[in-house]
C-alpha cells in the first residue's frame, strides 16, 4: 500500500487550488519574452518594488485558451507539480529548472508552486512557465493530462521524472500533432539532482527586496550590539509536525538540547568572534534551550514568510 500525500509531514502538504480565475494572457513564447523584458527592466527599484508585491496574473499564469488555443505552443508539455509548503516548492521548481536546460520538451510549474515560492523569491526572477490551476483541472477533464505518481511506498521523488519525461518526447515523436500535458507528482529531493545547475538556479532564486532589507536591518542592529567583527551562523530548528514525523516514519527523535550545546561549540571553536542566528517554527522551544548564550540571537523573519501561507 502507497504512502500517500496526507501521511507526509505538513511541509509537504498543502491547499489544492483547483478554481484559479480565468486569465487573459498570451502564449507560452509570449510569456518568456515578457519575463526577458522585466529582467532588463529589473535595475529600476521603483518599477521593480511595485510589480513585485503583486505581479499581474497575465503576465504569468497561462490559462487553458493560452496554451491550448495558439499554434506557438511547443508540445508536449511537462508540468511539475506539488502541494508541499515552501521548501517543497523550492526544491521543485529547482529540479523543474535543471530539466529545463537539458531536455527539448517545455518545461513548466503549476500556479501553486509558483505561488508559493514568490513568497521568498522575486516573481520577475523566475523563468519557467506558470500553468493555471484550472487549466490543469480542465485538461485531465477531456483527457490531455496525464498524472504521473512517484513510487510513494519507497519514497522515490524522483525516478519517476526521467522516463516520463522521455516517454513523453517519444510520444511527440510518433504523434506530432498531438496535445498532451503530463503532470509530475511528488517532492522532488535529491540534491545531487542540482548539481551543475546551480548557476540558473541562483539567477532564478532572488530573494525578495523587502525580506533582504528586513534581515539585513535585523544583522545591523545586532552588530550594534556586539561590535562589526563578527561571524554570523544560521542556526535553524525544525519541530512543529516534525515531531511526530520522525517518530512514526523515521523511528527516531528530533535532536536534543545536548546536540544543540555541542553544535555551538563546535563553531565557536572554529571562529573568533560567532554569533548565532536561530529560527524555528517553534521560536519559544529554541528560546527555552538556547536563550542562556549570550552569542545567541532569535530572528521572527521565518515566521514572517510562513504567516503568508
Amino acid at each position: 500500500m502507497q504512502t500517500r500525500p496526507e501521511q507526509l509531514p505538513d511541509d509537504a502538504i498543502g491547499p489544492r487550488k483547483e478554481n484559479a480565475s480565468r486569465v487573459d494572457v498570451g502564449s507560452i513564447t509570449q510569456h518568456l519574452q515578457s519575463r526577458e523584458m522585466r529582467g532588463s527592466d529589473a535595475a529600476s527599484p521603483g518599477s521593480e518594488m511595485e510589480e513585485s508585491g503583486s505581479l499581474k496574473k497575465r503576465d504569468v499564469i497561462l490559462d487553458y485558451d493560452a496554451v491550448f488555443n495558439t499554434s506557438e505552443t511547443r508540445w508536449p508539455l511537462v508540468v511539475f507539480s506539488t502541494v508541499g509548503r515552501l521548501g517543497n516548492c523550492l526544491s521543485a521548481y529547482a529540479t523543474a529548472l535543471t530539466f529545463a536546460g537539458r531536455s527539448d520538451v517545455t518545461i513548466a510549474v503549476t500556479q501553486s508552486i509558483y505561488e508559493m515560492v514568490t513568497l521568498l523569491v522575486e516573481p520577475s526572477s523566475l523563468s519557467l512557465p506558470v500553468l493555471a490551476s484550472e487549466l490543469l483541472f480542465e485538461a485531465q477533464q477531456m483527457g490531455a493530462a496525464e498524472v504521473v505518481e512517484p513510487d510513494y511506498l519507497r519514497d522515490d521523488m524522483v525516478a519517476h521524472l526521467l522516463p516520463a519525461i522521455e516517454r513523453a518526447r517519444e510520444e511527440r515523436a510518433k504523434k506530432p500533432g498531438s496535445r498532451k500535458i503530463y503532470i509530475l507528482e511528488g517532492y522532488p529531493n535529491r540534491m545531487k539532482m542540482l548539481a551543475g545547475h546551480h548557476a540558473v538556479i541562483r539567477s532564478n532564486f532572488q530573494i525578495r527586496r523587502e525580506l533582504k532589507q528586513k534581515a539585513q536591518n535585523f544583522l545591523d542592529k545586532i552588530r550594534k550590539k556586539v561590535g562589526e567583527n563578527t561571524t554570523f551562523i544560521g542556526f535553524h530548528i525544525r519541530r512543529s509536525d516534525y515531531v511526530k514525523f520522525t517518530k512514526n516514519f523515521q523511528k527516531c527523535s528530533l535532536p536534543s538540547s545536548d546536540y544543540y550545546e555541542a553544535a555551538l561549540a563546535h563553531y565557536r571553536a572554529r571562529y573568533a568572534h560567532p554569533v548565532f542566528i536561530v529560527a524555528s517554527d517553534e521560536l519559544s522551544y529554541a528560546r527555552e534551550h538556547l536563550s542562556h548564550a549570550q552569542d545567541v540571537f532569535f530572528s521572527d523573519l521565518l515566521n514572517i514568510v510562513y504567516r503568508s501561507l
